[in-house]
């Protein structure tokens, strides 16, 4: 549920923002931006009761509030830019480093989580290919992004950042889902594809087991 929520909250901010540029108000824009902001940072200082608040996420929250409110006294809406540009360049760091030596490819964990039996070389070596496909893209679009917010007006930035990409992102998705199908079943893999919630439960505990390691390793180091 909460996943549904966080997915639902990343899409409806887009077109609500594109809406508010079309109709000449991006202002409202900003302060929505700068809500969003505040509410993330609230929310991580009060989930710091218990857990310890992500420094590098409070880091760029807190700028882009403090940008956003720049922005609002001045007129201006350059902070708009930073979400398409910044979310995509951040996801293809964190796709980028599970090719690092010793860690798992990001598109073979995914595979690995849905196949019922222990995947061949060749599969091995194309989730390889795939994960880097997928940094790629998300570098391409982050380019995009920066170079219409630098290059074009505002509504030409929107229509690219907050409708098309989620256009061209959702194509990606059907074609790299169609072509693992097709390309196991013709492999004889069985997939028995999970949720998308029960795949974001999964990856999360993996990726706290291997920092709860590397955290033990360095410990170890120290000593």
């Amino acid at each position: 549920m909460r996943i549904f929520l966080l997915i639902l909250l990343l899409l409806a901010y887009p077109l609500v923002a594109h809406a508010l540029i079309i109709y000449g108000i991006p202002n409202v824009a900003v302060i929505l931006l700068v809500s969003l902001g505040l509410f993330s940072v609230i929310s991580g200082l009060f989930k710091g009761a218990s857990k310890q608040p992500d420094r590098l996420k409070m880091l760029i929250y807190g700028a882009i509030i403090l940008w956003g409110i720049t922005n609002l006294v001045t007129s201006s809406f350059q902070v708009l830019f930073v979400p398409s540009v910044v979310i995509n360049f951040v996801i293809a760091l964190v796709v980028a480093a599970s090719l690092r030596k010793g860690a798992m490819p990001m598109m073979e964990m995914i595979i690995r989580f849905s196949a019922v039996a222990e995947l061949p070389q060749i599969i091995i070596r194309e989730a390889r290919i795939l994960t880097i496909i997928w940094v790629v893209f998300f570098i391409v679009m982050a380019i995009i992004s920066l170079t219409l917010a630098i290059w074009t007006n505002l509504a030409t930035w929107s229509l690219f950042a907050n409708v098309l990409y989620f256009v061209i992102l959702a194509l990606m998705i059907l074609i790299t889902h169609g072509y693992m199908r097709v390309r196991y079943r013709k492999l004889g893999v069985p997939i028995n594809w999970q949720s998308a919630n029960e795949m974001m439960r999964m990856y999360s505990s993996l990726r706290k087991t291997e920092r709860n390691k590397d955290q033990a390793l360095n410990r170890g180091q120290d000593e």
